[in-house]
């Protein structure tokens, strides 16, 4: 007769682990069945494999439309994991007997409101209690979390717990049904009560499926042993028909779908990442499962004592002995058999940081969720695009990482360059392994900063990437010229001709610069021109850098900039604030594009065009203010002249909001001219002093956002003259005492110098 044991394990619980392995070679069984989506067994072999290191994950995406995926994780101390190495050993079939990824994809299941923890502990979204946390506070402790942690995690007996479990579980499925059984007569009187027996649509198709499964299996072999999560063992040892069964999976919607191994993360095995079936402390648990009893505490103590030596913290020698003992302490004080994590953390908190809560964030990161990333061996089943990314990781030694690092390239050596053109062509893929940095320090023109992590989902942003191609190269290109066509802003086009430059796409340069061009040539915008100019420039510039032709880009920028130039002054005209601070922004940065060129011909028109708009009545102050100060640091406009004009606009009839408007513009964001130019002081000063109150109080707040982005070494040199030019004498005559003194009691107060009331 055959004999089944359903041994129901918490998804990544060392305990558990440690209970499995135990019993599978006691029970001996003849068949493994594994609660995995039906389907992916030919991938277990892989397990094997010393080059596949936990955490990874099983990844199942539906083949036309990669973006509909799911993950199924495994760490070292996952009892899956452990059950699939034991399989493999002992020379038995291996099977997963849950519902195919093919079904599971196919469904929507978005408005289920239901997950299931890391015990397996089904929790609805309707508020009603937890059914773990009842048992949890009858057993004298806070929250289920730390109960059965405590009860099955952090046990060494070599008692076979699982008969408790069942036990257990099938208690818990009990309340857990009473309180749904109540809520839906309160919510839904005079409906057909619910099938108790069944609490929520994902969990009944998916115990209907192990149970075919578990069925299929007893009549081949004669001892079956199932490997599920703890909750579904009272439903899959429930006696239900086949064709009940068989009902409940009639005519389910399917698609076609593949599988492979992808490298996982702690950080993304961690419940606070969103997993429902993810734990609390993935490193912490991988310490459980590898120490012995006696030296978890030590171990882990030990980590934490050279993590902060790391980070040049006292941790010595003796405070981690004193911190070992004081865990045992709390552990006993707390009624509890052994130091957990709250215990370490105390003791840490206690003895290394003093209280100091600060250094703890870093032993979170570290040794409580971790930043571990898996591995994958080189000949993992994947599609081309992923072949390709991993034998270029391999051959720059780009290795994949979880923990953020920096990477400092000069790309004046080949095989920097070749990383440069790697990370960028990610990005135009959006995987965003590497996000570029701001340089500084070095000469910019060579350095490229990067920082970088990888993420387990970029798994699947690779995947959908090979709708583009079979190699990232490819792919990227073709991105790139899908983006061109769906683009309709010149800003937008001239930046994705700047991005297709750097990640050395060549084949792409030129239709994009043909869609360029295009819209260019219909563009009436003069700001949607000088958009382009800037990434255009930059390509002009510093294309020599990356090797790239760049004949076809000065065409196109010289073609731009010329009709830039000429719609320039007309569009600075009748402009809001909003407008007129854009239009301001675009002439800096097209004359920094021209000045960067030094191209002759372009910085002569560009000087006409910067003395029309100068000139321009009507036009908003604030760009005509910017007009003549981007003509005053070029020489091509005198400080008599720009004295003479700030006269002008200062001048009694003119409106002060107006005055005010293109002082800012003038000003910019340097104090230095007002510093440097006497005449100018001279004027702005009498302006201002012949404003009535009113009027200033009214354009106050224009001024103070000009003066306040100056830096604070102008700021103090412009306080220090004003103070120096007598104002201040003026200021001190209309000083209110009485009013000057309230706020005395309040500042002792705040500055300790008087005791509260």
């Amino acid at each position: 007769m055959s004999e089944t044991r359903i041994l129901g394990i918490r998804h990544h619980g060392p305990g558990s682990a440690r209970s499995l392995v135990q019993t599978l070679p006691t029970f001996r069984p003849e068949v493994l069945l594994i609660e995995a989506p039906a389907g992916v067994e030919s991938l277990f072999p892989l397990v094997n494999d010393p080059d596949l290191k936990p955490p990874v994950a099983i990844l199942a995406y539906v083949t036309d439309e990669p973006r509909q995926a799911a993950f199924y994780p495994f760490a070292e101390f996952s009892p899956e994991w452990n059950a699939i190495k034991y399989g493999l050993q002992a020379g038995i079939p291996i099977r997963a007997i849950d519902l195919p990824a093919s079904v599971s994809l196919a469904r929507d299941e978005s408005g289920d409101g239901e997950e299931e923890d890391e015990i397996g502990v089904a929790r609805s979204g309707d508020g009603l209690d937890d059914p773990m946390a009842m048992i949890a506070v009858a057993a004298g402790y806070s929250d289920g979390e730390l109960w059965w942690d405590h009860t099955f995690e952090q046990r060494w007996s070599h008692e076979d717990p699982f008969e408790a479990v069942a036990e257990l579980m099938t208690a818990l499925r009990g309340i857990g049904f009473r309180h749904h059984h109540l809520a839906k007569q309160k919510n839904d009187d005079g409906n057909p009560e619910p099938d108790l027996a069944n609490p929520s649509s994902r969990d009944v198709t998916r115990e209907a499926h192990m149970r075919l499964a578990i069925r299929e299996a007893t009549t081949e072999f004669d001892r079956v042993a199932v490997v599920c999560g703890a909750w579904h063992v009272p439903a899959l040892g429930a006696q239900v028909k086949v064709s009940e069964d068989k009902a409940l999976l009639k005519d389910m919607p399917k698609v076609k779908v593949s599988a492979t191994w992808v490298p996982w993360t702690y950080e993304r095995l961690a419940f606070a990442s969103g997993y429902p079936a993810g734990v609390i402390s993935p490193a912490y648990y991988e310490i459980l499962w590898r120490s012995d009893p006696e030296a978890i505490a030590r171990n882990w103590l030990i980590q934490a004592a050279r993590l902060l030596r790391g980070e040049d913290l006292p941790a010595s020698t003796a405070s981690v002995i004193e911190a070992v003992r004081l865990s045992e302490t709390l552990a006993c004080v707390r009624g509890l058999p052994s130091p957990g994590l709250s215990e370490l953390a105390d003791a840490v908190k206690a003895v290394f940081t003093h209280g100091d809560v600060a250094p703890l964030r870093l032993i979170e990161r570290r040794l409580i969720i971790g930043e571990k990333l898996g591995e994958i061996p080189p000949d993992t089943p994947s599609i081309p695009i992923q072949a390709d990314l991993a034998a270029q990781q391999r051959r720059l030694r780009l290795k994949p990482e979880a923990l953020e690092r920096t990477l400092d390239l000069d790309l004046r050596n080949e095989t920097d360059l070749a990383r440069s053109k790697l990370l960028h062509r990610l990005n135009l893929l959006e995987i965003e392994w590497g996000l570029a940095q701001p340089v500084s320090g070095k000469l910019g023109t060579f350095h490229e900063l990067w920082s970088l992590q990888w993420r387990p989902e970029f798994a699947i942003s690779v995947v959908i990437a090979s709708r583009w191609g079979a190699t990232v190269e490819a792919a990227a290109a073709q991105r790139a010229i899908d983006l061109a066509a769906e683009f309709e802003g010149l800003g937008e086009l001239a930046g994705l001709a700047r991005a297709v430059l750097t990640a050395g796409l060549p084949d792409a340069l030129e239709p994009v610069l043909d869609r360029l061009r295009d819209e260019a040539a219909i563009s009436t915008s003069a700001g949607d021109l000088l958009d382009t100019l800037p990434p255009l420039g930059w390509i002009v510039r510093y294309g020599d850098v990356r090797g790239t032709d760049t004949g076809l880009v000065r065409q196109v920028f010289d073609s731009i900039f010329t009709r830039g130039c000429i719609s320039l002054p007309q569009a600075c005209v009748s402009l809001d604030d909003g407008a007129a601070a854009a239009m301001a922004g675009r002439l800096d940065a097209s004359d920094g594009i021209v000045a960067l060129l030094e191209d002759a011909d372009h910085v002569g028109l560009w000087r006409e065009t910067l003395a029309q708009v100068a000139d321009l009545a009507g036009a908003h102050g604030l760009v005509t203010g910017r007009a003549a100060r981007l003509l005053f640091d070029a020489g091509a406009m005198p400080a008599d002249e720009i004295a003479a004009r700030l006269s002008q606009a200062a001048s009694p009839g003119a409106v002060p909001a107006e005055t005010a408007a293109w002082i800012e513009g003038l000003l910019g964001k340097s104090g230095a001219l007002l510093l440097h130019e006497e005449r100018l002081w001279t004027i702005l000063d009498a302006w201002i002093m012949s404003l009535r109150e009113e009027t200033f109080l009214e354009i106050l707040p224009l001024l103070r956002r000009t003066f306040s982005v100056f830096p604070p070494a102008e700021r103090r040199q412009l306080g220090e003259r004003a103070k120096g030019s007598g104002r201040s004498n003026l200021v001190d005559e209309e000083i209110d005492e009485e009013r000057a003194t309230r706020p005395l009691p309040l500042l002792r107060l705040i500055l300790g110098l008087e005791e509260p009331l």
